[in-house]
């Protein structure tokens, strides 16, 4: 069996062991603590993976002191941490507890193989050695786009593309059309190596509440019973003491959306008084609510104070509320109540100056899954890579229609060429016949010019022969 076979033979079974395997540890705690005072806690955290876990950290946790931890194999440890918070109140922290283990990287030079599917990557984190590729294969049905700051790859369908790792240290890459996340780290060393695999990470939220040293207020109000009409608005006093030897942190007050205070939310010193102005303005606009009796209540709240609740009788006069719709003076004076009494429902500037108020509908609003977010993601990737083939369809086909074009062009080009060649031989060939013609006259000429000369030369001596004869010369 080749060494290869037993190495993926050895991850394979690392895989199934660890499917199971987690860090068992609380993934919610209630924490209650006195500002400014140092208290201890603890927590049982199982390792049921079959190796070492270290470094266990908490992240986003100030003022919590845990010690340094590590876990062997299908070990239990309890956990022993400190709290010491100033922050008076009470509040939701959400942390990420994260962990080391070691690992065995082979020595020889791989490549690692990464699907892409509808549920993300098929391994998130990866640890491979420098020089090793790392091969992503789509296997979803739509394109599908990876990104880092080393790649950035467009993976169609069934199509593959691969990047080889030189730089050591973590590679957090994204896809940027179903936005899963994953991480590579990339180490040189061939022995045992420290790396973290976020797929292994635990959330834990703990409830805080940081008390202070209690102390206590007493209070008066000066309205307890009043009858008033449903368009009036009166206003009241309240008295807060603080009775106690501590101050009182963040005193708050609330109450029905018929009362608003002038001021909210102090602190009181002992042996101190807080006076608060508030306004009652009944938020009735039915003639039927009208001739009634309601009994609004004001709390009073300080962080480190009990709570008081102060009931109020308000006596609501009888008004003929439909006939005064019709007005549309009285229409502006109810609907401007409406406002102040749900400012998120109208605008801005929710008067128009003549009696009305513009009126928004704050409920048309929508929430959406996580998977109902992917499956609208995964549409308009099928619409785009729909486009993207119909846009290179069109593209190949002009192609093709250009190509023809071309092709005939040339056939044309080439065929008026020969025209122009057969053309050129033509007249060459003809120039050739007058020339050997007109040369052959030319010959045939010099030919008869010259038998006339011999034979007027031979006439010529002849003639001097004779005349010599004659005349004895």
């Amino acid at each position: 069996m080749s060494a290869k076979k037993i190495i993926g033979i050895f991850f394979f079974i690392t895989l199934i062991s660890l499917a199971s395997a987690d860090l068992i540890i609380p993934s919610n705690l209630n924490i209650n603590v006195m500002s400014g005072q140092e208290k201890t806690f603890s927590i049982n955290a199982t390792n049921t993976f079959n190796f070492t876990i270290v470094n266990i950290k908490f992240s986003n946790l100030t003022g919590f002191n845990f010690p340094n931890l590590s876990l062997s194999g299908r070990e239990s440890k309890m956990i022993n941490f400190s709290v010491l918070r100033t922050d008076p109140g009470s509040k939701t922290l959400s942390s990420t507890i994260s962990f080391n283990y070691y690992v065995d990287i082979p020595k020889q030079i791989q490549t690692h193989y990464i699907n892409l599917t509808d549920s993300g990557f098929s391994n998130n984190y990866l640890t491979i050695r420098r020089g090793d590729t790392v091969t992503w294969i789509n296997k979803d049905t739509i394109s599908r786009e990876i990104s880092s700051a080393l790649f950035n790859y467009n993976i169609q369908p069934n199509q593959s593309n691969s990047y080889t790792f030189n730089q050591l240290g973590e590679v957090s890459y994204q896809d940027l059309v179903l936005f899963y996340g994953a991480t590579i780290k990339v180490i040189n060393e061939t022995e045992d190596n420290l790396v973290q695999n976020p797929s292994y990470n635990k959330q834990l939220s703990i409830n805080l509440q940081v008390s202070l040293n209690p102390t206590n207020i007493s209070y008066s109000n000066n309205i307890q019973n009043i009858s008033m009409k449903y368009t009036d608005s009166k206003e009241g006093l309240i008295q807060i003491t603080n009775t106690g030897n501590e101050t009182s942190q963040a005193v708050k007050l609330t109450a029905t959306s018929w009362i608003r205070f002038d001021t909210n939310n102090f602190d009181i010193s002992p042996g101190n008084t807080k006076y608060v102005v508030y306004h009652i303005e009944p938020a009735v606009f039915k003639t039927e609510d009208t001739n009634k009796t309601y009994t609004p209540q004001i709390k009073i709240k300080g962080i480190n104070t009990p709570e008081f609740t102060n009931s109020l009788s308000i006596f609501i006069e009888y008004a003929d509320i439909d006939a005064d719709l019709s007005n549309p003076a009285r229409l502006g004076d109810i609907l401007t109540r409406f406002c102040q009494q749900n400012p998120q429902a109208c605008t801005p500037s929710n008067s128009t100056g003549n009696g009305t108020v513009i009126i928004t509908d704050p409920t048309l609003n929508f929430n959406l899954t996580y998977r109902e977010f992917l499956e609208d993601r995964r549409t308009n990737r099928k619409i785009a890579d729909t486009l993207e083939r119909g846009f290179n369809d069109q593209k190949q086909t002009n192609d093709e229609l250009r190509s023809g074009n071309e092709i005939a062009i040339k056939m044309a080009n080439e065929s008026l060429q020969l025209a122009k060649d057969n053309e050129r031989t033509s007249l060459s060939r003809t120039r050739s016949i007058w020339f050997v013609v007109l040369f052959a006259i030319f010959a045939t000429a010099i030919y008869y010019l010259t038998k006339l000369n011999m034979k007027y030369n031979e006439k010529k001596n002849l003639y001097t022969g004779g005349m010599r004869l004659k005349y004895g010369g």
